[in-house]
C-alpha cells in the first residue's frame, strides 16, 4: 500500500517493473482507505513512519495516530488477521550505556527533546490496549544501515571528506543493524508462533562508538588506512544549534539532513545500545552481517548509485 504521492523510485531500483507487486493506494491518516485495503489480508506490516518534521504534531499524526488507525481499521473489517507487525524504534526506549544495553523487559523512557523518539513512545502506549485484541508484534530497530538508506548518506560523506566528527566528552556507543537482517527479523516475527504479542530488538555484533564507525566506513568503503581521518570534536552544547542550522539548510535545498535537530539530541545522549538475545532465543533469529560488512554493503550501494 502506497500513497498516490509516494515516490516509488527506490522500490523500482530494487524491483524493476515492480514484478510480483500489486500496488494499492491508501494513507495512514485516512482510516477509510485502510478499511478498504485490509479486508481479507492475512498479515499487515506497517513500516511507514515520519523520521523528521518541524513540529511534534508532524511526527504524531503518522507515528501515533496512523498506527492507531491501522488497529482500528483491522478491528472493524478484519479482526481475525493472523499477524500485525508494527515498527517502533530503539529511540522510544531512551538512551543506554555500554554496560547496560536495552532489553525488551525494560520500561521505555523517551529522551526529552527527541520528537521522533517521543512519537514512538506515545505510539507504543497507544497500541498496547490493542495487543489483547490483535496479534501484534512490535519491532524496535536501532540504527539501520544498508542499500536503499538515503537518510544515513551524510554519515558516509564525512569520511569521504577525510573528516571524523565526534562529540566531546565521554564515549558513546550505538547498536547497528543491517537492513537485510532487520527484514529477516521482521519476516520471522510475522510467521513464528511464539512472536505474537512480543517486542523485539534486532542488532548485529558489538556496539560501536561514533568515531570508530566513521573509521570503519573510511576503511571498508574508501579503502583508506585506519585512524587516517582528521578528528573534529564538537562541544555538546553546540549540537542543538548545529542541528537547527542544518535543518534550515535542508529546507532550502528540499532535503532531509542526517544530522538534524532530533538526531543531535540523540547524539548528545549517553548511547543507544540494545540486546537481540530475546529474538535469537525465542524465534531463532540470527544476524548474517557484522557492523563491518553492513557498512561495506551500504557504501558500495551509495557508490553504485553515484551518491558518494
Amino acid at each position: 500500500m502506497v500513497r498516490k504521492t509516494s515516490d516509488l523510485t527506490l522500490l523500482k531500483t530494487f524491483i524493476p517493473g515492480l514484478d510480483g507487486i500489486n500496488l494499492v493506494y491508501g494513507d495512514l491518516t485516512n482510516i477509510e482507505s485502510l478499511r478498504k485495503n485490509f479486508i481479507s489480508k492475512h498479515i499487515v506490516f506497517n513500516i511507514a513512519g515520519v523520521k523528521t518534521g518541524p513540529t511534534q504534531l508532524a511526527y504524531d499524526s503518522v507515528n501515533v495516530t496512523g498506527n492507531k488507525n491501522v488497529c482500528d481499521a483491522l478491528l472493524d473489517v478484519n479482526p481475525n488477521v493472523k499477524r500485525v507487525i508494527i515498527i517502533s524504534s530503539l529511540a522510544c526506549a531512551g538512551p543506554s550505556t555500554l554496560c547496560k544495553p536495552k532489553t525488551e523487559d525494560m520500561p521505555p523512557v523517551y529522551l526529552e527533546g527527541d520528537r521522533y523518539g517521543f512519537s514512538k513512545w506515545k505510539m507504543e502506549k497507544t497500541i498496547k490496549p490493542y495487543m489483547p485484541k490483535l496479534p501484534i508484534v512490535i519491532v524496535r530497530p536501532p540504527i539501520v544501515l544498508g542499500p536503499g538508506d538515503a537518510a544515513s548518506l551524510g554519515l558516509f560523506k564525512l569520511p569521504k571528506l577525510r573528516i571524523k566528527l565526534v562529540l566531546g566528552g565521554e564515549m558513546r556507543y550505538y547498536s547497528i543493524i543491517d537492513v537485510g537482517d532487520l527484514c529477516e527479523g521482521i519476516y520471522q516475527s510475522a510467521f513464528h508462533p511464539k512472536a505474537s504479542g512480543e517486542i523485539f530488538y534486532f542488532t548485529a555484533g558489538d556496539p560501536v562508538d561514533w568515531g570508530t564507525l566513521q573509521e570503519i566506513i573510511n576503511v571498508k568503503v574508501f579503502g583508506k588506512k585506519c585512524n587516517s581521518l582528521l578528528t573534529v570534536s564538537v562541544p555538546p552544547g553546540f549540537m542543538l544549534l548545529a542541528g537547527s542550522f542544518l535543518e534550515i539548510i535542508g529546507k532550502l535545498k528540499k532535503t532531509t539532513p542526517f544530522f538534524n535537530r532530533s538526531k543531535m539530541v540523540e547524539l548528545k545522549a549517553s548511547g543507544w545500545t540494545c540486546s537481540s538475545e530475546k529474538a535469537q532465543k525465542l524465534i531463532g533469529w540470527k544476524p548474517k552481517h557484522s557492523v563491518e560488512t553492513t557498512v561495506e554493503q551500504a557504501g558500495k550501494w551509495y557508490i553504485k548509485q553515484k551518491m558518494l
